[in-house]
């Protein structure tokens, strides 16, 4: 989108993609800093909540008529956010299920993850390509796909609670 859609070049491209790996480093100090046996309701809830804000943010800065030094300079820190939520929600999701999940199946249900997370990768891709080389605004794609993870999250927030006490009685302590 930086290159195609507002003629940019790599180098904004560099700087985002930037963004995405002091993320996962910052999360991933964050997380080792945060007790584990705490606030897991909060390390899972308020990340979902905040990706879809992050994605709503970045739709918007991609629409701003600004230059590749102010593109640059909040589409990293927007990038790195996402990332650091990213990294947030992937270990804590990895620390409880090696918390609750029997050892004997824990490497089946790791792997069954994985594989559903991949199978539904291709989906996502030629979704995704399919909007982006039509003609919609990247931004725009960016925005709807925030409001839509905002909304999904917010309506399945109280199932989500109800069911991280329930789980919370299978953790070990």
């Amino acid at each position: 989108m930086v290159k195609n859609q507002l003629h940019l070049g790599n180098g904004p491209v560099g700087y985002l993609q930037s963004g995405l790996a002091f993320g996962t480093l910052s999360g991933s100090i964050l997380m080792l800093l945060l007790p584990d046996k705490k606030w897991f309701a909060q390390k899972l809830l308020l990340p979902l909540l905040s990706f879809g804000v992050e994605f709503i943010l970045l739709g918007i800065v991609f629409l701003e008529e600004i230059g590749s030094w102010q593109l640059s300079i909040w589409g990293t820190v927007i990038m790195a956010l996402i990332e650091l939520t990213l990294a947030i929600l992937n270990i804590t999701v990895q620390v409880r299920l090696q918390k609750t999940v029997p050892t004997r199946i824990l490497g089946r249900i790791i792997a069954l993850l994985t594989t559903a997370n991949s199978s539904v990768m291709p989906l996502g891709t030629l979704f995704y390509t399919l909007f982006f080389q039509s003609n919609f605004n990247g931004g725009s794609i960016f925005i709807v796909n925030g409001i839509i993870t905002f909304t999904y999250t917010v309506v399945l927030f109280p199932a989500l609670l109800k069911n991280i006490k329930l789980d919370n009685q299978y953790v070990e302590r």
